[in-house]
């Protein structure tokens, strides 16, 4: 869990009190573990990696789409 200090956020404002936040988080997950497994989740993960491991330039894509997919699950 990550908190926000406001003090902190007031000395990035911007331009007319609106400030830009952008989540860079990432979700600590084993995805060998998951992808080893034997129902949606686990093809959804094997097959992600597959293509990661075919189109490595792809990363960041792929890495978010497994993000979004998981937490559809």
């Amino acid at each position: 869990m990550y908190e926000i200090n406001p003090q902190d956020m007031l000395k990035h404002i911007v331009h007319q009190n609106i400030i830009k936040i952008k989540d860079e988080t990432k979700l600590k997950l084993d995805l060998e573990k998951l992808s080893s497994q034997n129902n949606l989740k686990g093809i959804f993960v094997k097959n992600l990696l597959e293509r990661l491991n075919e189109h490595p330039e792809e990363k960041e894509k792929i890495e978010k789409a497994i993000e979004i997919g998981l937490s559809a699950f």
